[in-house]
C-alpha cells in the first residue's frame, strides 16, 4: 500500500502543530494516469455494460413491475412533487420521467424503462472505475474491479428487474457522495463536501442503504488513519479512532441525526416498507437469538454469491429460519468471522483490502435485520457492496502483476477469463426476466419450498392447465396459510360442487386461525387476512347460489380491510341492476381509497349514461388528477367535449387518448370517436 499514499512517516515534520489544520487522510492524492487511457478504458466499460445487459430491453413487466411500476400515479409528471412526501420518492419519481419519456411507445414502452435501468447501471460501474482508480492508481487493476460490479451475475436481480431501480438510484447518488467526498479530504473544498451531502441525502431518498454512508466514510479514514499511526497495535486501532472521530465528529453526527430524523418519518410517511411483521418490529423466528442466528447464514449465504452466483429471483419463505445452533449455523459463523478477521488482520497492513471488506459489510448493515426488514434476504442486497468485491480483486490483481511482463499477462488473462463466464452467465440470467411465465418458472425450479413462488406459477397456470394452478395454489397454502391470495384464487377456479365445498372448507379453516398465529408468519396483518378470506367465502356462496350470505360475507370484508379493493368490485357486479347502491358502494370506496380509479370511473358510468355531463366532470377531473394519461377518463372527456361542440379540447383528451391506448377494444372506440370528430369539426 505504500505506493498508493504519501506516508505521515516520510512526511516533514512540523515545530508546532497546528490544531486548525485538519489531517489530510491519504490514499486519496490524484492519480496522474493518462488521461486518454482513462477516457479509453471508461469507454470500454461502458460499453462492455451496455453489450451484456442489452438483451434486457426485450424483456417484459415481471414480478412486482405491475404493483411497484405501472401505476397510475406514476403514470404523469404532474403527480412528482406528490411523490416527494413518501418515504424514498426517488425511484418513483425515476419511474414518472420514464413515463414522460417513453410513454408514447404503449405496450413498447417497458423497452425503455429497460434502458434506464442499464444506463444507470452504467453510470454506476463507471463511478466505480473512476473511484477503483483513484484509489489503486493503477488503471488495469481499476478496470477489473469496475468489471466485476459491471459484470457479475448476482447484478441481474437489480438490473434486468424494473422494479430493481430503486437500488440502481440510490447507488448512483452513494457512489457519486464517495467520490466527492474523496475530492472534499484531498482538496479540503467545502463545496465538494457539501456537494457529497447532496448526493448522499438524494441517495438516502432513494432507499434505506443510504443509511450506511457514514459508517463507509469512518472506515475509510479509519483504515487510513490506523496504517499511518505509530505504536503498538492495540493502541494505533484506538488512538486511531479517537483521532478520526475528533477530526470530522461534527460530519458524522450530523448525518446520523439526519438518519434518524428520516428513519422516524419513515414511520409515518407512505409507502415505507415494513419490518418482518406487518405491525411493529417481529424478529425472525420470533426473538432476538432465532433472528440473529438466520441473519449469520443470511450473511453466508450472500458470501457464496460472491463466489458461485446462483441468482435466485425472490426467497420468500424459502430461506430457513435458524432457532438454534447446528453445524449450519455454525459453519455460517465460521466463515463471517473469517472474513472479517481477514479484514482486521489487514488493518495497518494492506488498508485497502481491509477497508474493501469492511464497506462489503457496512453496505449491508441496513438489511443486516437490526431491525428486521420485511423481506429477510434478496440478491439485490448486494448490488451496491459488490463494489467492495471489485476492489478487493483490484487490490488482488495489482500485487499479483507487480513486476510486469508474463506475470502481468498471466494474472489480467485469468481475470478476463472470470470476466468471460460472469458476462455468459449474466446474458443468461437476463432472459429469465423476460416476462412472468420465465421468471417463475425459474423461480420455483430453485425455491419450490416458496410459497410465493408456488403462489407465482399457479397464476401462469390459471388459463393453460387450470388443475395445475389449484393443486400450486394449495401447495402455497400447504408451505404458510396466510397467504391470502390463494384463498381467493382458488374459489375462482373452483368449477363444480365438490371443488367449491372443498374450497368452503378451506376458507372456513382459514377463518378460524387466531390473530397471533397469523401475525406470527410476518406475511400479512390479521385484519387484512380475514377481509381477502372474507371475499373468498362470498365467491364461494355466489358459486353456491347463496346471494344473501355473499353480499354478508363482502361486507363484512370490506369493514375488516376498508382499503381491500377487491370485495368493492365484487358488491359492484351485485348491485349492477341498482345504480342507487352502486353509487354509494362507489362513494364509499372512494373514501376508504381515495386513489380509487374504478370508483370514479363506475360513478362516470352511471353519470354518463344518464347524461349527467357536469356531474361526471368532476370525478374525471379527478381520475386525471391522478393519472393524466388515463385512456378512460380522457376519452370520456372527448365524448363530453365533442357534444358541446369544443372541438379543441375533444381533439387534445382524443388524441392523449389514442396515444396511451393499449387493449384493441379502447384502440376501436377512440379511433371511432375521431372520426365522428373530424366529420363534425374537420381535420384541424
Amino acid at each position: 500500500m505504500k505506493s498508493t499514499e504519501t506516508s505521515l512517516k516520510s512526511a516533514p515534520k512540523r515545530s508546532k502543530p497546528n490544531k486548525s489544520v485538519r489531517h489530510k487522510p491519504g490514499k486519496v492524492v490524484d492519480a496522474r494516469s493518462n488521461t486518454k487511457h482513462l477516457i479509453i478504458v471508461t469507454g470500454s466499460v461502458a460499453v462492455v455494460t451496455l453489450l451484456v445487459f442489452i438483451n434486457c430491453i426485450a424483456n417484459g413487466w415481471v414480478f412486482d413491475d405491475y404493483f411497484q411500476v405501472v401505476n397510475p400515479r406514476l403514470q404523469s409528471l404532474s403527480n412528482v412533487f406528490s411523490f416527494l412526501g413518501h418515504h424514498a420518492p426517488m425511484g418513483e419519481i425515476s419511474y414518472a420521467v420514464d413515463f414522460w419519456l417513453w410513454g408514447w411507445l404503449g405496450d413498447k414502452a417497458v423497452g425503455g424503462f429497460h434502458f434506464t435501468n442499464i444506463m444507470v447501471h452504467t453510470a454506476n460501474s463507471v463511478l466505480v472505475l473512476l473511484i477503483c482508480n483513484r484509489v489503486l492508481r493503477n488503471l488495469p487493476a481499476a478496470a477489473l474491479g469496475a468489471l466485476i460490479f459491471a459484470l457479475h451475475p448476482i447484478q441481474t436481480n437489480s438490473v434486468a428487474y424494473i422494479s430493481g431501480r430503486p437500488g440502481l438510484v440510490c447507488s448512483l447518488f452513494y457512489l457519486t457522495a464517495f467520490y466527492l467526498y474523496l475530492n472534499y479530504s484531498h482538496r479540503q473544498s467545502l463545496k465538494m463536501l457539501a456537494l457529497a451531502l447532496v448526493c448522499w441525502l438524494f441517495s438516502l431518498m432513494s432507499s434505506v442503504l443510504a443509511a450506511s454512508f457514514p459508517v463507509v466514510i469512518f472506515l475509510w479514514n479509519y483504515t487510513s488513519e490506523v496504517e499511518r499511526s505509530a505504536g503498538s497495535r492495540v493502541h494505533r486501532l484506538a488512538a486511531s479512532a479517537r483521532a478520526v472521530l475528533r477530526r470530522e465528529w461534527w460530519l458524522y453526527l450530523g448525518m446520523v441525526v439526519v438518519i434518524a430524523a428520516y428513519s422516524f418519518y419513515g414511520k409515518v410517511a407512505p409507502r415505507t416498507p415494513g419490518s418482518a411483521g406487518p405491525a411493529g418490529i417481529r424478529f425472525w423466528g420470533g426473538g432476538v437469538f432465532s433472528n440473529f442466528l438466520t441473519e449469520l447464514r443470511v450473511q453466508a449465504w450472500l458470501l457464496k454469491q460472491l463466489f458461485y452466483p446462483t441468482p435466485i429471483g425472490q426467497y420468500s419463505g424459502a430461506f430457513p429460519i435458524s432457532t438454534t445452533i447446528d453445524w449450519r449455523v455454525l459453519l455460517s459463523g465460521i466463515l463471517v468471522l473469517a472474513v472479517l478477521g481477514v479484514a482486521v488482520f489487514a488493518l495497518g497492513r494492506w488498508c485497502l483490502v481491509s477497508f474493501a471488506i469492511l464497506f462489503y459489510f457496512a453496505a449491508l448493515l441496513p438489511v443486516s435485520q437490526i431491525i428486521p426488514n420485511h423481506e429477510l434476504i434478496a440478491d439485490h442486497y448486494l448490488y451496491l457492496p459488490i463494489f467492495g468485491f471489485g476492489l478487493v480483486a483490484g487490490v488482488v490483481a495489482r500485487a499479483l502483476a507487480k513486476g510486469g511482463g508474463r506475470r502481468t499477462a498471466a494474472v489480467y488473462a485469468a481475470a478476463s477469463a472470470v470476466l468471460l463466464v460472469f458476462a455468459i452467465l449474466t446474458v443468461r440470467q437476463n432472459a429469465l426476466w423476460a416476462d412472468d411465465r420465465t421468471f417463475w418458472d425459474a423461480n420455483y425450479a430453485v425455491v419450490p419450498n416458496s410459497p410465493r413462488a408456488a403462489y407465482g406459477m399457479a397464476g401462469q397456470s390459471i388459463t393453460t392447465n387450470p388443475a395445475n394452478a389449484r393443486e400450486l395454489f394449495r401447495q402455497c397454502l400447504r408451505l404458510d396459510p396466510t397467504y391470502s391470495h390463494a384463498y381467493t384464487a382458488l374459489a375462482s377456479l373452483a368449477t363444480n360442487r365438490d371443488e367449491v365445498q372443498d374450497v368452503e372448507s378451506l376458507v372456513q379453516t382459514a377463518l378460524e386461525i387466531p390473530d397471533p398465529s397469523i401475525e406470527a408468519y410476518g406475511t400479512v396483518a390479521a385484519g387484512q387476512f380475514k377481509s381477502q378470506v372474507n371475499t373468498a367465502l362470498a365467491i364461494v356462496k355466489q358459486a353456491q347460489g347463496d346471494q344473501a350470505a355473499a353480499e354478508s360475507a363482502l361486507w363484512e370484508a370490506v369493514s375488516l380491510d376498508l382499503s381491500n379493493p377487491q370485495p368493492y368490485d365484487i358488491l359492484a357486479t351485485i348491485y349492477a341492476k341498482d345504480k342507487g347502491k352502486q353509487m354509494d358502494l362507489f362513494t364509499r370506496e372512494i373514501s376508504a381509497i381515495p386513489d380509487s380509479i374504478s370508483a370514479r370511473e363506475g360513478i362516470v358510468a352511471l353519470l354518463v349514461k344518464d347524461q349527467k355531463f357536469d356531474e361526471a366532470i368532476p370525478y374525471l377531473d379527478g381520475i386525471l388528477a391522478i393519472n393524466s394519461n388515463d385512456v378512460f377518463a380522457n376519452y370520456q372527456m372527448g365524448q363530453i367535449y365533442r357534444t358541446r361542440k369544443n372541438c379543441a379540447q375533444a381533439r387534445a383528451h382524443f388524441k392523449r387518448a389514442a396515444s396511451f391506448a393499449i387493449r384493441s377494444s379502447d384502440v376501436s372506440d377512440v379511433k371511432d370517436a375521431m372520426k365522428q370528430l373530424a366529420k363534425e369539426c374537420g381535420t384541424r
